[in-house]
């Protein structure tokens, strides 16, 4: 939803001028993929520590404090 709102705001930015929408969506393409890749990497690592062989234990420790 947030990438929508920066969306909206981008073209609103724009004044009405339709010239620098390419450059506007540009940027704000950049700004979302930049935050994607984040979030990609975050569950990624996420998704790693699931699936390892000895990822209950390693959880376990966590949720004790023990990690």
């Amino acid at each position: 939803m947030v990438d929508s709102l920066d969306l909206a705001k981008a073209i609103a930015g724009c004044g009405g001028d339709a010239r620098q929408l390419p450059a506007t969506i540009k940027r704000y393409e950049k700004d979302m993929l930049t935050r994607g890749e984040q979030f990609a990497q975050k569950s990624w690592k996420k998704l790693e520590g699931h699936f390892i062989a000895h990822a209950g234990e390693e959880m376990a420790q966590r949720v004790l404090g023990k990690k």
